[in-house]
């Protein structure tokens, strides 16, 4: 598309912050304080009076633009996006409505965004390159389902040519992010993205919503985002300058925008964030107060005023504690709360509060015998069985209201389980999976209770008591109408403790546990890191999510594939993020196998996102035996080295992704099923692997297509067997061996846009395929494929077994999950390269941090070793755990380490990407931090900056110092030194010509033999670091 010569754009990324609001109802409050932690600060309450307007008017002077849409138009933009435009343009509606007392510019999406919308040039008056951009945008929910960027754009040079700032909107709001972007061709790329809460107004009304506040501020090579008033982020770029041409765009969002205005970035945004950032609050009348924390600065860096005003007293009560607001529950009803700047009044946060009735308990009696589990005096009863009510009919749940158990010798409440607004947090031993929750649902003609983990303790009598309202159904012929301490329904807990390696998990009769998460807790909390253990999985169905972090040697094994089964409602919406929505989230485990059960993330397509069955967030070894694992969207994520034997997998769109080193799918059934949302079409396979590894390995299986979870069937030719991911960071590594394929496979199999990498696939890189067979095993014609066609003897010597396909795992042991099949030991012996450096992924530590293991894989290596590119993902540098991608030699005695650092890999916010060089003790199964010193550069800000560190005792914590401002290249090198107990570093930024030391220290007891090399703890996926003319010297 041509853009309007000398236009200045403003483009729209994500939510801006500052809502408006109105005058206050009769019934409301108001409290005020001011945001500073003077004690001394006052707080008080008081009836409303009228407030100062919240509709912005822009000012006659002292901005270089402003547009507050009051005239009714959008005079002063050039709308580019218009339903006649031809395909592949911005097909939305801008209109100007009327929203309540102000004029706001409306943009409805189509099937269509991009480059939305320019300010005239002629409005403009803007000295120079240095200036910020501002609006407040209120996104809208629509029907896209990919990204969902709304920027604020500026020195916009050409099509497709701009940088950017503004949001990335999705539909969970765990998910939601503020973020700076650059665009290059049309390939968008985010070095900016800071999460932060942000929700979407229904579609096709302008009611509901919130307003946010975007700045997006450029001073020299510096671009700066601000949400809110906050800011959250910076980055240092120098390809576009001059003042360029500001605008709006979108991929693909419906939102409203007001208030734009473009400025001097010496005057700074006012701010007003709360935190909890949601404004939603759910809560039952007479509990506990919800505590907000309010950050209110002035534009001149000082403490501001704010208020706040409820508005219905009765429902929620304000009080203002210095910078805390405590709201207070009162009685059921809704109420607005409004937080409103002191120096700003259009600069408003609301919270939309939903309090339902107190609890009170039922008096009701009825005959309870055979219709509660467990039975009414029942002893010995697991501390975590479910609680079922049996009714006569199928009942409904109510809209509010909680159920309660209480200790039966003091009468406290233990857990308060609400029909709505729940979480509940399944513990590991070094951190809890807390999620939102469903724990009061319906099954058959029972209401079944989930009581939050852990609450009942052993030995102790409890009660039950269910409010009235909370469910609607007949028992024995009467109305339910809750039931409390009177009705006597009474257990005991057991006494009794599991023990053991050997577990078993029941719905009835003999167990350790009644849920598969109380087997896994306990082995993580009670059994060692590496202590076997199999927890048997008697049939029946376990419906409940899962964790399992920093525990090996595990068999989660069923009694019969078709009859365990584990299922669950999770999603993107329920649970944002790659380790919120999956069913089940594995971290850091070695040796987790699957047999025998299948698992199930019940969530349709398009009703939730993304829906894992399991996230295997691991660099090591994931085992599926006879199991299947059915989902729609994105059914497995995978990383490390997994093997699928025998196996069923089920979905329909990109159903398998992640970042593996190899993941071999062997004699299984990869089964395609009809879309719930009545699409078609779509995809098997998105891979995200680092260079020249197996990637995702189909041998010897089968693509199969079946009816899905509403009846649906695949048609011919509408699935492709993989789309790539469409970056250049990764590589599309996917590999098809002996496999037959249904119709259902597109003829062309793979889908091409966006193109992947390589986008000419090579014997060891990109989409490849070997022997390819129709269903029926007949050799299908591949020739018009863009996949590479392996030849025989690179089929028999990389994809003939699974031996081969795993030989790089633990530095090239390489691994055989099932060496007793010696039916393919005729197929070649993959020797390991000979290297100069080893590849390790280290956890250093007391588990009290937030760590994820490192993982990662030497790309090059040059044959004398002086130099090696390595790609890393995850790791942190913790107080007191520490984990890293080291690759490294043993080295006994004295010595000196040098090497020029050549390349990082990319900047991500607030995380301080550690990389460098490394002498390390490396105990790893110390449980205690180790001995290490480390040289090289972590991100400070927009800066890579020299930092040096150390662990001088076993124990001890992690001291570091730095910050001199480097550029990684041809002349950053950096020098780590031994000598005896002591250790120096240093860098040079001449090339080695001359070394400037950045610190030294002596270690306590460091051993005569260490680990010495090169590291990384990107936090980040896939992120590649170059080192040049390494030099080992003793």
């Amino acid at each position: 598309m041509n853009q309007p010569k000398w236009l200045y754009v403003l483009l729209l990324s994500s939510a801006l912050a500052a809502c408006g609001g109105s005058s206050s109802p009769e019934n409301g409050s108001s409290s005020s304080s001011s945001s500073s932690s003077n004690p001394a600060s006052s707080s008080s309450s008081s009836a409303s009076s009228e407030p100062a307007s919240t509709v912005f008017v822009c000012p006659d002077s002292g901005l270089y633009f402003c547009d507050d849409f009051a005239d009714g138009t959008a005079d002063q933009w050039v709308l580019q996006s218009s339903p006649d435009n031809p395909e592949g343009e911005p097909n939305g509606t801008f209109d100007v409505v009327e929203d309540g007392d102000n004029h706001v510019l409306r943009f409805t999406a189509a099937s269509q965004g991009g480059e939305l919308a320019f300010i005239d040039v002629n409005a403009l008056e803007i000295p120079s390159e240095d200036y910020y951009v501002e609006a407040r945008i209120r996104p809208r929910e629509n029907s896209t389902t990919g990204n969902k960027f709304l920027y604020l754009m500026a020195r916009y040079h050409s099509e497709g040519n701009w940088y950017a700032a503004g949001l990335n909107v999705q539909n969970n709001t765990d998910s939601t992010k503020v973020e700076i972007a650059k665009s290059v061709d049309g390939t968008i790329d985010r070095p900016v993205q800071v999460g932060r809460e942000i929700v979407q107004g229904p579609r096709d009304t302008l009611e509901g919503g919130q307003w946010y506040t975007v700045r997006f501020e450029l001073i020299g090579d510096t671009l700066t985002v601000y949400f809110n008033g906050e800011n959250v982020g910076s980055h240092t770029d120098t390809d576009y300058t001059g003042i360029g041409d500001i605008g709006l765009f979108t991929a693909n969002k419906s939102f409203e925008i007001d208030d734009v205005v473009i400025g001097d970035p010496a005057n700074k945004p006012v701010q007003l964030t709360i935190d909890p950032a949601s404004n939603e609050w759910i809560a039952e009348a007479q509990t506990d107060d919800y505590v907000i924390d309010v950050t209110a600065v002035q534009s001149n860096g000082n403490p501001d005023t704010f208020s706040v005003d409820s508005s219905n007293t009765a429902v929620v009560g304000v009080d203002v504690q210095g910078n805390q607001v405590h709201l207070s529950p009162l009685a059921e009803g809704e109420a607005t709360i409004t937080f409103t700047s002191g120096s700003d009044a259009t600069l408003v946060r609301t919270i939309e509060a939903t309090i339902t009735p107190a609890f009170v308990q039922p008096t009701a009696v009825y005959d309870l015998a055979e219709r509660v589990v467990p039975a009414v005096g029942a002893t010995d009863i697991l501390r975590d069985t479910r609680i079922k009510l049996t009714f006569d009919d199928v009942p409904t749940l109510g809209a509010a209201g909680s159920a309660r158990i209480y200790r039966a010798s003091d009468d406290a409440v233990v857990d308060n389980i609400s029909v709505l607004g729940e979480q509940d947090s399944l513990p590991s031993a070094d951190r809890a999976r807390t999620l939102n929750t469903e724990q009061i649902w319906v099954e058959d003609n029972s209401v079944v209770i989930a009581p939050h983990y852990g609450v009942l303790e052993p030995g102790e009598t409890y009660y039950v008591a269910i409010a009235d309202g909370v469910i609607d159904g007949t028992l024995n012929g009467a109305e339910f109408e809750g039931l409390g301490k009177d009705a006597a329904w009474t257990f005991s807990t057991t006494a009794d403790t599991p023990s053991g390696n050997e577990l078993t998990v029941a719905e009835t009769g003999e167990a350790d546990f009644r849920t598969v998460q109380g087997a896994l807790s306990y082995a993580m909390l009670e059994l060692g890191k590496d202590d076997a253990v199999t927890v048997n999985v008697m049939n029946g169905t376990y419906r409940e999510p899962l964790y399992l972090r920093n525990k090996n040697n595990l068999t989660l094994r069923g009694e019969s594939r078709e009859n365990t089964r584990i299922e669950y409602r999770n999603n993107e919406q329920l649970n944002g993020g790659t380790s919120g929505r999956p069913l089940f989230l594995v971290e850091s485990a070695d040796m987790l196998v699957l047999e025998h059960l299948t698992i199930e993330n019940t969530t349709l397509v398009g009703d939730g996102g993304q829906a894992e069955t399991i996230y295997f967030n691991s660099s090591h070894r994931l085992v599926a035996k006879d199991a299947a694992f059915l989902s729609e969207q994105d059914t497995l994520l995978l990383k490390g080295y997994s093997w699928f034997y025998e196996s069923l997998v089920a979905g329909n769109v990109d159903y398998i992704w992640g970042y593996v080193e190899a993941a071999l799918f062997e004699n299984s059934e990869i089964r395609t099923v009809g879309r719930s949302d009545g699409g078609s079409g779509g995809y098997i396979l998105q891979a995200r692997t680092p260079d020249s590894v197996k990637g995702f390995v189909f041998l010897n299986s089968a693509l199969t297509r079946g009816e899905g979870p509403t009846g649906a069937n695949v048609a011919d030719n509408t699935f492709a067997l993989a789309r790539s991911g469409g970056s250049q960071d990764y590589f599309d590594n996917v590999v098809f061996v002996n496999t037959r394929m249904d119709d259902h496979i597109r003829s062309s199999a793979w889908h091409t846009d966006p193109t992947p990498n390589p986008a000419t696939a090579i014997a060891t890189n990109g989409w490849r395929e070997y022997n390819s067979m129709d269903i029926n095993g007949d050799p299908l014609d591949t020739s018009g494929w863009v996949s590479y066609s392996l030849s025989q003897q690179e089929y028999e010597t990389g994809f003939c077994n699974r031996a081969q396909i795993f030989a790089t795992w633990d530095n090239w042991a390489g691994w055989d999950p099932l060496p007793e099949d010696t039916s393919d030991d005729d197929c070649a012996v993959v020797d390991a390269p000979d290297t100069v450096w080893n590849a390790d992924s280290l956890m250093l530590g007391d588990g009290s941090g937030t760590a994820m293991l490192a993982s990662g894989a030497i790309d090059e290596e040059a044959e004398d070793g002086t130099s090696v590119t390595f790609t890393a993902s995850d790791g942190k540098f913790e107080n007191l755990e520490q984990s890293f991608f080291l690759v490294s030699q043993d080295v006994t005695g004295d010595f000196v380490l040098t090497a020029r650092l050549k390349s990082v890999g990319a900047h991500y916010s607030a995380n301080q990407f550690p990389v460098g060089l490394m002498m390390c003790e490396c105990d790893a199964a110390s449980d205690t931090t180790s001995v290490f010193a480390h040289v090289g550069i972590h991100m400070s800000g927009n800066d890579w900056v020299t930092q040096y560190g150390h662990i001088l005792a076993d124990g001890g914590n992690w001291g570091k110092d730095g910050g001199t401002v480097v550029s990684p290249g041809d002349t950053l090198y950096f020098k780590l030194e031994r000598q005896g107990q002591a250790y120096y570093a240093s860098y040079s930024t001449d090339g080695g010509g001359t070394y400037t030391q950045l610190g030294a220290n002596t270690f306590t007891d460091l051993p005569e033999t260490i680990m010495v090399g090169m590291f990384a703890a990107p936090y980040e996926d896939n992120q590649t670091s170059t080192f040049e003319d390494i030099q080992l010297s003793q």
